[in-house]
C-alpha cells in the first residue's frame, strides 16, 4: 500500500517537470524495483535516453 503512495508522489512530481514525463512514472510504477527518489533520478536519463 505504503509503496503505491510513493509512486503517486513520483509521478505527481515528475509530471511537474516537462510535460510527457508522466510517462517514465508509468514505466517507473512497472518496473518500481527501486524507490520514488530514484524513479526522478533516471527520468531525464531515460528522456536523454534516443
Amino acid at each position: 500500500m505504503s509503496s503505491s503512495i510513493t509512486l503517486f508522489k513520483t509521478s505527481e512530481g515528475i509530471r511537474g517537470l516537462t510535460p510527457g514525463s508522466h510517462m517514465i512514472a508509468l514505466v517507473g510504477l512497472a518496473c518500481e524495483p527501486y524507490s520514488g527518489a530514484e524513479a526522478v533520478e533516471e527520468a531525464p536519463r531515460a528522456r536523454s535516453s534516443p
